[in-house]
């Protein structure tokens, strides 16, 4: 099944007053495990486990090529500004587009509802993910966490709508082409290895506590914090985090 909806809530239990663990975006997949009502057990692309609600996942409706490299993209009813969009899509979203030679600025997208849709090309990056050497792929994971910059925290969020710690530094890393484990668990993150403190570089990650944050360098992170209420940078020798320090780890 693919998610049909922008952002697509995932909560621990069948129920909308549980606690939500994580946020699916449109177009990533997930498999149905069992349904109860008027939600859906599933899990992830990803392998993440946890319900939500039936209506926010469709069939197999497109074969995405792009993803939303803006905050949010508008999928609009015409390829023309000025008119209201169907929906906006959040960034990360994986979409089906086609490029066309009669639009300049706009590509067809893919939707289950019965219209043809279109986004602003600007808006879109090919889903491909390219070989790159360990210093851009760092470069590229840090730039994509400092794209929400301020965005409030928001516990299981992953989109600009509000973000938490694991969600900032699992997207930073998914989208460019690299799975790490959804929560702050070093133990389940199986793609990374524990390193000492003072080796840590640019992108690598850092766990605490129940919390975890990405290293800048220079004695630099960033992280989604609940101390702080959002997205910040900090001075790591200065965090209220390093008393409850773990380990650094890397994926490279």
């Amino acid at each position: 099944m693919t998610v049909c909806k922008p952002i697509a809530t995932v909560y621990s239990q069948p129920d909308i007053n549980s606690p939500q663990t994580d946020e699916l975006l449109f177009g990533e997949t997930a498999k149905v495990l069992e349904e109860k009502g008027i939600f859906a057990k599933i899990i992830s692309e990803y392998g993440y486990t946890g319900w939500t609600l039936k209506t926010n996942l469709f069939g197999d409706f497109c074969t995405p090529n792009f993803r939303v490299c803006v905050p949010f993209a508008d999928m609009l009813p015409q390829g023309k500004v000025g008119l209201a969009p169907y929906t906006a899509l959040p960034y990360g979203a994986k979409v089906e587009a086609t490029l066309s030679s009669s639009l300049k600025t706009f590509a067809y997208a893919t939707h289950p509802a019965e219209h043809c849709f279109y986004m602003q090309i600007s808006h879109l990056a090919p889903l491909n993910i390219l070989i790159l050497s360990t210093e851009l792929m760092r470069n590229r994971i840090v730039d994509t966490a400092k794209k929400y910059l301020n965005v409030q925290y928001r516990w299981g969020g992953r989109s600009h709508l509000g973000i938490d710690c694991s969600g900032l530094c699992f997207n930073a890393y998914y989208f460019n082409g690299i799975t790490l484990w959804r929560d702050a668990d070093i133990e389940k993150n199986i793609n990374l290895r524990k390193i000492p403190l003072n080796t840590a570089q640019k992108g690598d990650l850092l766990f605490f506590k129940n919390h975890m944050a990405l290293y800048l360098g220079n004695n630099k992170i960033i992280h989604a914090s609940l101390n702080n209420g959002f997205v910040a940078t900090e001075n790591l020798k200065e965090s209220p985090y390093m008393n409850s320090f773990i380990c650094a780890a890397t994926a490279f």
